[in-house]
């Protein structure tokens, strides 16, 4: 029961001692109290891990629409070099869908541009972590703070110069991991749902238009009477004016990857370039406003 007892009248007389601090002195301590849970903070390794894990995520689903892209460039090579026949009765012309998927096609090479240039982007991240996460850079971090903390719970005071490098410090220890964490933010609430759905359609898409650029396959005829030979005369009369409509297909499912890969332009874009600067812009910005909040003696 004493134990309980004497530990109360502690935090009461804590409670007490604090309530007395001016509040000058309140403020004081407060920051340097901060800036030592800071100092543990940057010698942790969970920061950069976690970053990591979401950057190696963001390149994984870059490099896999980076083979899409390639393997639906591919198909579509094929497409243009298919041609499609329309011959009713013996004598017709010869249709080519090239020049409906060559739009397509500039499109899937800048395409696959973009995202070479959003893995770049996501290597230089990782590349400026891992800087980050360097040893003698944390300690450094941690030693300016603690320092920082000495001199405001002793001295009441810290030189500008001091509290302007405790700023930058900080910037190159976490401006790349709160950047790259609030960028995956942005990614699961407005950008994952639209990117799983054009790549599954762009996926499908790609399969059926070579399914439709597949040239149908021709089988062996057997011995057949009369009879039966006009009625497969017939039925390729019919067959043979179809290629209009397989056109009309090709050019539906053109149309379609076209929407999906301009919505997944727009997703590499605001993830990988867009998102990433303007976190790493604010945190710039942010600079002054750190140096002056470490000021216990605030204009």
């Amino acid at each position: 029961i004493a134990a309980p007892l004497l530990r109360g009248a502690r935090l009461t007389t804590v409670r007490a001692s604090l309530k007395r601090l001016p509040p000058t002195m309140a403020r004081h301590l407060l920051i340097a109290l901060l800036l030592v849970v800071l100092a543990a903070a940057s010698l942790l390794p969970q920061p950069e891990r976690l970053a990591d894990t979401r950057l190696q995520a963001a390149l994984g689903r870059a490099l896999a629409a980076f083979a899409l892209a390639r393997s639906l460039d591919g198909v579509i090579s094929v497409a243009q070099g298919t041609e499609v026949a329309i011959e009713p009765v013996g004598v017709g012309v010869t249709l080519a869908p090239g020049q409906l998927l060559d739009p397509v096609n500039d499109l899937v090479e800048q395409f696959s541009s973009l995202l070479l240039l959003a893995s770049a982007s996501l290597g230089v991240q990782t590349l400026l972590l891992g800087i980050g996460a360097w040893w003698p850079l944390k300690a450094a971090v941690a030693g300016a703070l603690l320092l920082l903390a000495g001199c405001l719970a002793w001295r009441s005071s810290a030189p500008a110069p001091l509290r302007w490098l405790v700023a930058i410090l900080l910037l190159l220890r976490f401006a790349v991991p709160l950047s790259v964490l609030a960028s995956e933010g942005c990614w699961r609430l407005l950008l994952a749902g639209p990117f799983e759905q054009a790549q599954g359609e762009l996926a499908s898409g790609g399969e059926l238009l070579a399914a439709e650029a597949e040239p149908p396959p021709v089988e062996a005829e057997a011995p057949q009477g009369w009879l039966a030979q006009a009625r497969s005369w017939w039925q390729d009369t019919r067959s043979s004016l179809d290629p209009a409509e397989r056109l009309q297909r090709i050019e539906a499912a053109a149309a379609k990857l076209t929407h999906r890969i301009v919505e997944l332009i727009a997703v590499f874009t605001l993830e990988s370039l867009l998102f990433p600067l303007l976190f790493l812009g604010a945190a710039l910005r942010s600079l002054p406003w750190l140096a002056r909040a470490m000021d216990p003696h605030p204009a």
